[in-house]
């Protein structure tokens, strides 16, 4: 093979190098096909997640923080890059927080489309235990209330949101407090009719499972279940 063959064997080969390379960048979640961005703002960014059957996610990065709360039950398969896939067993309304800084793949073996809400936190949270954190680990995992039957409301707090698991009986009511937060979202587990009552009057709130909705900080206002079943919803009240 003479000189000239050989360079261009040899860049064929970096660029099929550098293709490959590209190939397998881990992207943006905005720019994953099965993440659906919802909202976005100084704060957070909430996206509608749903991975048909047979079907895998591109690889993505979580640059920071986030919150899975998962919308069925579902043994959902992740791998990491050049790691071998782990299964994860996730009941709905399953809610855990998970440290940023890893990319991952997400597939779907299940009969059904996976489906999650996933809320990215802006804030990177610098708790007492931040030397010791381990990815689901059991403390960042949101439970709900003991008694499935009964209202509750189950917080986890972090150094940029306090997350709030809450559930109200039909004519149940949670105040929420006026607070320094800039503002709050809340995501629908199940269908839900809520009255919200503040400073300025009534309003209702409707929302669909996995539907969410930002609300503006620094006012007190109240939610009662105008429904007929239990309303099982999530808050993060930015800080």
């Amino acid at each position: 093979m003479n000189n000239s063959l050989r360079w261009v064997s040899l860049l064929l080969a970096l660029v099929c190098f550098a293709a490959l390379a590209l190939a397998q960048a881990p992207v943006d979640l905005a720019d994953e096909p099965y993440h659906s961005l919802l909202i976005q703002n100084d704060y957070l960014r909430a996206f509608r997640v749903e991975i048909p059957h047979l079907k895998s996610t591109l690889l993505h990065k979580h640059s920071h923080d986030y919150v899975v709360i998962t919308l069925v039950d579902s043994n959902i398969k992740q791998a990491r890059a050049g790691e071998a896939p782990i299964t994860y067993p996730r009941y709905a309304g399953d809610i855990r927080y998970i440290h940023g800084g890893i990319a991952h793949t997400m597939i779907n073996d299940e009969a059904m489309t996976y489906r999650n809400i996933t809320v990215e936190i802006a804030k990177p949270d610098n708790s007492l235990y931040d030397s010791f954190r381990t990815q689901d680990s059991f403390r960042d995992v949101l439970s709900p209330g003991v008694d499935p039957h009964a209202k509750y409301a189950v917080t986890l707090d972090k150094t940029g949101v306090k997350i709030w698991n809450v559930q109200l009986l039909p004519g149940d009511s949670q105040v929420r407090s006026q607070h320094p937060s800039p503002g709050e979202l809340i995501v629908a587990l199940n269908d839900v009719d809520l009255k919200q009552d503040g400073p300025n009057g009534s309003e209702t709130l409707r929302l669909g499972q996995g539907e969410v909705k930002w609300l503006a900080g620094g006012a007190p206002y109240a939610f009662t279940n105008t429904g007929k079943d239990p309303a099982q919803f999530v808050i993060f009240e930015m800080k």
